[in-house]
């Protein structure tokens, strides 16, 4: 490991992680990742010394897995990004994007086939991107309205109302008034990602909290939770990316 104060660089083998130098609260060093794969480091004094160091060659695993599972993602994001006109993710799979010239602006899907965009030429031509957009955000509402109506009846939980956002850090949340909110982007995770979240803000209503309480009502519904939470996890790069 070597550690470059001067290039602001952390070389460990043959990755180059950029850093930035924190001051923190005296006698403690914490690490975390930042904006741009960037690993910042606080230290009492804003500088590294010995000590710091040598804590940081003691997380070098931990360092090079969070670098380069942000630096996956980051390309996963821009192939998505790149060639969403064609193709976007839909319940997990690589769907095809189809625009039909039409008098009016609606979408089909069939889940073994494309998604089809119908709308004026003039609107494809000028705001391709943007009706997909609209597209993709009106099949989420319905979807995510028809699942959440389906998880209700089958754990008799009552939910006042729910609300479909564009969500830029988190897949769901619900408040105390029986509300919840779901982030539109869920129609890009599969299909069993998609009810965890739905259970999770569910059990939110018995339980708001995540106590040993909370996560026994989740396991009623959702035995493989933990799983669940770990694939989530990993797909977090999607969340808000068509925001």
């Amino acid at each position: 490991m070597i550690i470059s104060e001067e290039d602001k660089q952390l070389r460990i083998g043959n990755e180059a992680i950029p850093i930035l130098l924190l001051k923190g609260r005296p006698n403690r060093v914490r690490i975390s990742f930042a904006q741009g794969n960037l690993l910042q480091i606080e230290t009492g004094t804003g500088k590294l010394g010995d000590f710091d160091k040598q804590f940081l060659a003691t997380k070098t695993r931990w360092i090079l897995r969070g670098f380069r599972i942000r630096r996956d993602a980051d390309d996963r994001k821009k192939q998505l990004l790149t060639d969403v006109e064609r193709r976007i993710m839909l319940f997990g799979k690589d769907t095809e994007v189809q625009f039909i010239t039409d008098n009016r602006t609606y979408f089909k899907f069939d889940p073994d086939g494309p998604f089809r965009v119908h709308a004026p030429a003039h609107v494809i031509r000028a705001h391709k991107k943007k009706v997909l957009y609209f597209a993709l955000r009106k099949f989420a509402e319905i979807y995510l309205n028809r699942k959440v109506a389906d998880w209700s009846e089958r754990t008799q939980i009552t939910v006042k109302r729910v609300v479909i956002k564009d969500l830029k850090s988190k897949w769901g949340s619900c408040s105390t008034l029986r509300n919840i909110n779901l982030n539109w982007h869920l129609i890009l995770l599969e299909e069993n990602l998609i009810d965890y979240v739905v259970i999770h803000e569910l059990m939110h209503l018995h339980e708001m909290n995540h106590s040993a309480a909370f996560w026994a009502w989740v396991g009623r519904y959702c035995p493989d939770y933990a799983r669940m939470r770990k694939k989530l996890k990993e797909n977090q790069w999607l969340v808000g990316i068509l925001n």
